[in-house]
């Protein structure tokens, strides 16, 4: 495990060292949400409603807060990364260490993460918490949502992953990273909050694991009603990592095909 600690050490170097993409993430994150927050507003001072399906303005205000924060903790690029070191030959010399492809990959998306919590988070928390206060956060559900999170992430990597070692047989995933994005739009509820869709489309939603990673840890971060009984905190993470280990076993299994099928013709 030292070889992938030391790669994940390197990784968060050269990552400080081009840090200016974190910048720019600061301004332009708050930006966009000043303008969920105006037209949610609008949206809400015209509604006799208070609550729409279950969420305050605040909270909505905030859901939206929570899918930067899935990009800033949660979303993967491992697929993007092993197509184009496919394509470009690089994986043909990182074949031939004796490394795990698996953890050498994990090892640098933590890298990515761990910066992206302290040069994203953690700053465009605070604004985002001076733009709007959330009232209804609490220490438990901070706590619930930071463990969530983390087995979110697991889950995410695995899925970016498997999409990634297909290369190996087609090169290029273009098709599938837009499949992958379709699908964190609306089943894992990036667009629009789950609820907002048909009883039908949920209940579908809710049996495929896209919903762990995005819709789900929002939850415990708006301190949902049903977010608040342990219970459920429990049955999260337990389908969370049943969820974890299919993905890891279809990567593993996978990967072992794929690599079958390899061929360089760059580098």
């Amino acid at each position: 495990m030292k070889v992938y600690f030391e790669i994940f050490k390197i990784n968060l170097k050269m990552l400080v060292f081009y840090r200016r993409g974190f910048y720019i993430s600061i301004i332009l994150h708050p930006l966009i949400l000043i303008l969920y927050i105006s037209l949610l507003n609008s949206i809400y001072a015209n509604n006799p409603q208070k609550i729409i399906l279950g969420y305050t303005c605040s909270q909505m205000i905030w859901y939206f807060a929570g899918i930067s924060f899935f990009y800033f903790l949660v979303w993967c690029t491992s697929d993007k990364e092993l197509s184009e070191s496919i394509i470009s030959g690089d994986m043909a010399i990182r074949l031939i260490k004796p490394l795990s492809l698996m953890k050498y990959e994990f090892a640098k998306t933590l890298s990515v993460k761990v910066l992206g919590f302290i040069f994203e988070f953690v700053p465009i928390c605070i604004i985002y918490i001076i733009l709007v206060f959330p009232d209804f956060i609490s220490p438990t559900s901070i706590f619930k949502y930071a463990i969530i999170s983390s087995f979110a992430f697991l889950l995410c990597f695995f899925m970016s992953f498997l999409i990634g070692i297909t290369a190996f047989a087609w090169q290029s995933v273009n098709a599938l990273q837009g499949l992958k994005n379709l699908l964190i739009n609306f089943a894992a509820g990036a667009f629009i909050p789950i609820e907002f869709f048909p009883n039908s489309v949920q209940k579908v939603i809710k049996m495929l694991p896209f919903q762990y990673i995005l819709y789900v840890p929002v939850q415990f971060l708006l301190n949902k009603p049903e977010t608040q009984n342990w219970i459920y905190f429990i049955k999260v993470l337990i389908n969370l990592t049943i969820w974890i280990i299919v993905f890891y076993i279809l990567c593993k299994i996978s990967l072992k095909l794929m690599v079958k099928k390899f061929s360089s013709v760059g580098g």
